[in-house]
Parts: C-alpha cells; structure tokens; sequence
C-alpha cells in the first residue's frame, strides 16, 4: 500500500494519535474504499479465470471437431472414389 508520507502511514498504522474526527473518517473512508477495491478486483479475477477456464474448454472442443470434420471428409473422399472406381469398372 502506498503512502503520501512517513506521517500518514503512521496514523493509518495507529501510530500517531489522530488529530480529530474529520481524519478518522478520512482514513476510515480510505479502509473501506481499499477493502471494496480488493474485494472487486478477487471477484475479477475469479471471473477471468473461470472465462480462461471456459477458452480452453471450447479451443479443446473445436480441436475436436475439426478432427471429427476431417476424418468424415476423409471417408467421404475414400468413399467417392470407391464409387467412380466401381463405375469405371462396371463402364467397361
């Protein structure tokens, strides 16, 4: 956590008495806007993790499927020349 001087990491450190309510509040707004910011950002990286998670999910799945679209259009092929073969024969 960055400080602005030796003198306000003391105070926030309980070092040094406060000198009146309004810097309590300052600080306690500081505490609290921290908290919140590191709150959200645990929350955002949850939620990025989760979406990388899911990328690599569907990058595996789409390996898949390209294998699986190959491999029918290879059959296909092989079965198309079995065909042109079989009327080339039966042409003779």
């Amino acid at each position: 956590m960055a400080y602005q001087s030796w003198h306000s990491c003391l105070v926030q450190c309980d070092l040094v008495p406060l000198k009146n309510r309004k810097e309590q509040k300052k600080i306690s707004t500081t505490t609290t806007a921290t908290q919140w910011i590191q709150k959200t950002i645990k929350m955002i990286n949850k939620t990025l993790h989760k979406a990388q998670e899911d990328l690599e999910d569907a990058q595996e799945l789409n390996g898949h499927l390209v294998l699986s679209e190959n491999n029918k259009m290879t059959e296909i092929d092989k079965l198309k020349a079995e065909i042109q073969q079989l009327k080339s024969e039966l042409g003779r």
